[in-house]
């Protein structure tokens, strides 16, 4: 009798994970800052991002960053943010400069060229998607943004990132806080490479 309990149990167990493989999940981009050298001091200021992605919309004209499938690696439901994708981005370069000893004012403008110190971040695709195994379930995620440094409307360097990778801990369920924290980790995976060249290129621009 336990044992036909336990098949019971386990095939509406399957069961709930295929209905739930038919709904849109709607996440939160987190970001957790890292602090990265060389180390600096005075203002700089940051661009309000400027979102151009390739990704799809869904018909109610959102943003669609991954899939969601079922046990047959076939999509069903898309993946959709609760927060701008660009903004979670630029955000996460904004807390690293601070972290780094920088004082950051925010421009309203996606370009700054009055500024001895600038940075514009440029986002192009933001998106995760479900890669689905025989025993676990993870979510290989894909970044393309670029971050320009610039000074007195004279571009220092240019910094074009494309991150692309599996999530380092798979799970049994492939649910939103899975792609979550996968797209999380991408973001600080890719700027550990993208930071320290943007903290390098702030040295060599005056302070005024």
């Amino acid at each position: 009798m336990k044992f036909v309990l336990k098949g019971v149990c386990l095939g509406l167990g399957l069961l709930a994970l295929q209905a739930c493989a038919f709904v849109d999940q709607e996440i939160e981009l987190g970001y957790t800052p890292q602090g990265y050298e060389p180390q600096g001091s005075g203002t700089v200021v940051a661009a309000a991002p400027k979102a151009a992605y390739t990704n799809d919309l869904n018909p109610e004209g959102r943003l669609i960053i991954g899939t969601v499938k079922n046990g047959f690696g076939s999509r069903t439901a898309d993946v959709l943010p609760v927060n701008d994708p660009a903004t979670w981005i630029a955000n996460a370069v904004v807390s690293e400069l601070e972290l780094a000893g920088y004082t950051v004012e925010k421009s309203g403008s996606t370009v700054v060229d009055d500024a001895a110190r600038a940075i514009e971040v440029k986002v192009t695709k933001v998106f995760t998607d479900q890669d689905t195994g025989m025993m676990t379930i993870g979510a290989i995620s894909t970044l393309f943004y670029e971050l320009t440094v610039k000074s007195n409307g004279t571009v220092v360097a240019t910094i074009p990132v494309t991150y692309s990778a599996d999530i380092s801990e798979r799970s049994i369920a492939g649910t939103g806080s899975l792609k979550a924290a996968a797209l999380k980790e991408a973001l600080e995976k890719s700027l550990s490479t993208a930071m320290p060249q943007v903290l390098e290129a702030l040295q060599g621009t005056p302070t005024s």
